[in-house]
């Protein structure tokens, strides 16, 4: 119902303001809110200053958008994002929630726009998550061992990023 999720929205949205808080809202193309337009409605019918559209790179992606089309608007968040990379398409056999939520890449290890989405999405100095959980890292790799091959990933990808911001 996307007049109550807006009034939630905001509801929670003075809240956090009141902490000092911004809120990011994330759209997932397997949800009711699946992707940029649906997100962009939500946030300008919450009509609150301190929410923004979370730019999750595997959702931007998979929902179609185009990097160019975060150059448009204030209602994108510019300091914070996730990132994670995927191959250019989906593995027909596993469905977009189980992509998401067992399946992503680190940076640099798909075919993901990631430099093209940071440049248009992001402010110097912006804060930037890697959410990249694999059921296959998980089996085969103890934590410590994907905790630093996470820790490299970023690192290099970070190198690469520093000149497009």
């Amino acid at each position: 119902e996307p007049p109550r999720a807006a009034d939630s929205l905001a509801a929670l949205a003075r809240l956090a303001a009141s902490h000092g808080l911004m809120l990011g809202v994330e759209f997932m193309i397997y949800t009711s809110l699946p992707d940029l337009s649906a997100a962009r409605a939500l946030v300008q019918r919450a009509a609150q200053p301190n929410v923004r559209i979370l730019v999750d790179t595997l959702h931007f992606m998979r929902s179609g958008a185009e990097p160019a089309a975060l150059a448009q608007g204030a209602d994108i968040a510019r300091d914070f994002a996730q990132f994670s990379d995927a191959p250019a398409r989906p593995h027909r056999a596993v469905r977009p929630g189980g992509e998401a939520r067992a399946h992503r890449l680190l940076p640099g290890e798909g075919a993901l726009p990631l430099t093209q989405i940071a440049s248009r999405a992001l402010v110097p100095g912006a804060m930037i998550s890697v959410e990249a959980p694999s059921a296959v890292r998980r089996h085969h790799l103890d934590l410590d061992e994907r905790a630093s091959l996470a820790w490299r990933a970023a690192q290099s990808w970070h190198s690469t990023l520093q000149g497009h911001l």
